[in-house]
């Protein structure tokens, strides 16, 4: 018996050596990642992990951070729930809140928040006396399934709101996917009767990015390689349909007033302007308020190579401005009094 015991203490040992050893080693890279990401490139993690739509907006953010892969400064304020938060703005007591939701044009990418498409939409419909408040939902890279989620995850209100939901061409196209950039989406599909229903949820093992750098890296680095091999998961203009149709059924039975607002690239660059029929033709039929955004306001190719993305700030405020104008000339979102 005692010659057993000694053969298995080294090995004990040996083990115990290599598990301080690992953990030492998983320590310095944790240290290094952090010094690298923060201090060399002077960038935090705006992201967060939300069980429903899988990321949303780092909370409590409060000034100047890099944004994409061209690192654009931007001056950024978020609340404790990671909605962006604006200047004090006179709204009228008793009107309707609006809320809006969509990507990376809504939240305001690439611009400071207060040059931002919705800041300016913000201050046009505080100015005008027809809304009560404004809550801005949208978060970069979101499908049309998630702002769908978003929206169903709030809880209802007593009085009624209007629900702007602003969308690029990518959410009518990318609907099929479950892998958005480097992160897992939620995956939504129409069952046989053609009712939405969640096939597949928000991935758990995406909240390590919160708070490990080495876990927030190897996430990244897997999500990129299953985005480069997903294969598209059916037909993603069906399911746009019904997203669209799930969200004109629960805000009617929340009473809210749903609108769409769809824009994309100029002709040159994309073939949004063909999916643009397909669109028009299905929010219509739902009898819900539809604006073709750049048939309103056109975005130039000279736009684009002045401002690289027409979502830079020198076209957000001008794009806000029109939507707010489309929206107020709509009586049945803001009637008369």
């Amino acid at each position: 018996m005692c010659g057993v015991e000694r053969k298995r203490r080294p090995l004990r040992r040996r083990l115990a050596a290599l598990g301080v050893a690992t953990l030492v080693a998983l320590l310095a890279g944790e240290l290094a990642l952090r010094v690298w990401y923060e201090g060399v490139l002077g960038r935090e993690r705006l992201y967060r992990y939300d069980p429903v739509t899988g990321w949303d907006n780092a909370a409590d953010l409060n000034g100047v951070y890099l944004q994409g892969e061209d690192l654009v400064p931007v001056r950024l304020r978020t609340d404790g729930d990671g909605r962006p938060v604006y200047e004090a703005a006179p709204f009228r007591t008793g009107a309707p809140t609006v809320l809006l939701l969509g990507d990376s044009f809504v939240f305001g990418y690439y611009a400071d928040a207060e040059a931002s498409f919705a800041a300016e939409l913000r201050r046009e419909l505080a100015a005008s006396g027809c809304a009560g408040g404004f809550v801005n939902h949208g978060v970069p890279s979101f499908g049309a399934d998630q702002s769908y989620l978003r929206y169903r995850s709030l809880e209802d209100a007593p009085e009624s709101r209007v629900v702007v939901f602003v969308m690029f061409e990518n959410d009518y196209l990318d609907n099929d996917l479950y892998v958005s950039g480097t992160r897992d989406k939620p995956v939504l599909r129409p069952d046989e009767s053609g009712r939405l229903v969640e096939v597949e949820g928000a991935n758990p093992f995406d909240r390590v990015r919160d708070w490990c750098y080495l876990g927030h890296f190897s996430m990244f680095a897997l999500g990129r390689l299953r985005q480069d091999r997903q294969t598209p998961l059916g037909d993603s203009r069906a399911i746009w349909r019904a997203i669209v149709s799930a969200w004109r059924d629960l805000a009617e039975s929340r009473g809210d007033r749903l609108a769409v607002v769809y824009h994309h690239l100029p002709k040159p660059l994309s073939q949004g302007h063909e999916f643009e029929p397909e669109i028009a033709e299905h929010v219509h039929g739902l009898g819900l308020p539809y604006l073709h955004l750049n048939e309103a306001d056109p975005i130039s190719a000279e736009d684009l190579a002045a401002d690289g993305w027409h979502w830079r700030a020198a076209s957000q405020p001008r794009l806000g401005r029109s939507v707010a104008e489309w929206l107020l000339s709509r009586g049945d979102l803001f009637p008369p009094e």
